[in-house]
């Protein structure tokens, strides 16, 4: 990692990492806590942070399955690591075990001491993907050391495969069944594609813009899009840099703000000519870009 960082600032990379902390004592056990939370949360056998699901409703019984996957995955590590524990007492240490506990606890370790963007009410889940494919693999090992006649083994092999396939199947009726068009990101951009703007600013003040910004950039790579969010701070997402500095860009502009949203600064609204509204936006125009990211960011 070391010689990766060495050689990429030598052609001028940025690191997204280079802003991660220490873990503070004050925030030490809700880091923790959020780690343990997210093994429960990943697997689906936990609503996510903010979600309410009733039990006796279809999509809350749908967690049923994950918490037997959840409990399968944890008896499945905590039975390798108590098996590499007895066997090193007699230097008989399975390598093969070894290498995916360590795996799973340095990596799950590192997130216990370091907080990639602070401690924040949602914790992302995705930093435990890495130690929960070993334990994946740690849970099948742990499932063919047992004896086939073993009644234990046969159950929880069959609640495992049941619960993997609803939960398949349940994604899979969510995708069908959920309209992505409502975030009306197809006409927003119809809108934003009868201007001449090549920069598109996505301006809120609680990241209600965040998703549909980060889906047109990618659906449409003619014109460079930049979320700013809590009225002053720029998100790039480790992405393109592009107009960070928007002094950089003279040309057509559009702001897109929440309905009934008065976030943008006067002195930079008034410049703008209201072109509309279209689902939950509001969206302006102006024949120049009046808007300084730097200074406001600064």
């Amino acid at each position: 990692m070391l010689v990766g960082r060495m050689l990429g600032k030598l052609v001028g990379f940025s690191y997204l990492d280079e802003s991660t902390n220490w873990v503070n004592a004050s925030d030490f056990s809700k880091n923790a806590s959020n780690i343990l939370v997210g093994f429960g949360a990943l697997l689906g056998g936990i609503p996510d942070m903010r979600i309410e699901r009733a039990v006796a409703s279809f999509a809350g019984g749908v967690f049923v399955f994950g918490l037997v996957i959840t409990v399968c995955f944890l008896i499945g590590v905590f039975c390798a690591l108590t098996k590499v524990i007895k066997q090193s007492k007699n230097a008989q240490t399975n390598k093969n075990i070894m290498f995916l506990l360590v795996l799973l606890l340095v990596s799950t370790g590192v997130l216990f001491f370091m907080a990639p963007y602070g401690v924040a009410e949602y914790y992302s889940v995705r930093y435990l993907i890495l130690p929960v494919q070993s334990g994946f693999i740690l849970l099948g090992m742990f499932i063919e050391s047992l004896n086939e006649k073993l009644i234990v083994r046969k159950v929880g092999t069959l609640l495992l495969f049941t619960s993997i396939v609803c939960m398949d199947l349940y994604s899979d009726y969510f995708l069908s069944a959920v309209d992505n068009n409502v975030l009306k990101y197809d006409e927003a951009l119809g809108l934003i594609e009868t201007t001449d703007a090549n920069l598109v600013y996505f301006w809120d003040d609680g990241k209600e813009l965040l998703y549909i910004e980060k889906l047109l950039r990618v659906i449409d790579d003619t014109r460079v899009y930049k979320c700013i969010s809590k009225g002053n701070e720029l998100e790039s997402f480790g992405d393109y840099n592009y107009y960070d500095d928007s002094k950089d860009y003279s040309g057509a502009t559009v702001i897109v703000t929440p309905k009934n949203s008065s976030v943008v600064p006067d002195v930079i609204i008034n410049q703008y000519k209201d072109m509309g509204e279209i689902g939950d936006y509001k969206f302006y125009y102006c024949k120049s870009n009046p808007v300084d990211l730097k200074s406001i960011t600064e």
